[in-house]
């Protein structure tokens, strides 16, 4: 990518670990958790820049969140039970049994999200990609 973060496909930016780099399991340690933010910011506004008729999704997004289940449990509770057990069993030193046990409690909170949602459909995005992103970081 180049300082836009622009691809040599037209139209198409990257960000994240899609434009390299060395972090290994600690991926979100020292300057990675920056550069995801500092060229996620650049591929947005190269992005929008490049379109070239601005589009409206709003009824497109308004559809799409109705179709998300919806609960009474807090987005906030969520996340710290998740960041929990990233805590215990997900950091840089890691034993094979602690990578099982994280991976067995993550695929029972992604039961629990889908049996107890979030109290919106909003919140159940933002729990659904922080575990899909701990599954990644754990795995």
């Amino acid at each position: 990518v180049d300082a836009n973060a622009a691809t040599s496909v037209p139209g198409l930016f990257a960000a994240g670990e899609a434009i390299g780099g060395l972090h290994g399991r600690d991926r979100i340690g020292g300057n990675a958790g920056l550069e995801v933010f500092v060229y996620g910011r650049a591929a947005g506004l190269s992005a929008a820049a490049y379109s070239a008729e601005p589009v409206d999704i709003a009824g497109d997004c308004r559809a799409f969140l109705a179709t998300i289940p919806q609960g009474k449990r807090a987005c906030a509770e969520i996340l710290a039970e998740l960041g929990g057990i990233l805590d215990k069993y997900a950091g840089i030193y890691r034993t094979a049994e602690g990578t099982a046990q994280c991976a067995a409690l993550l695929e029972k909170m992604e039961r629990g999200l889908r049996e107890n949602p979030p109290d919106s459909p909003e919140h159940y995005m933002v729990c659904l990609n922080a575990l899909a992103a701990a599954k990644r970081l754990a795995g």
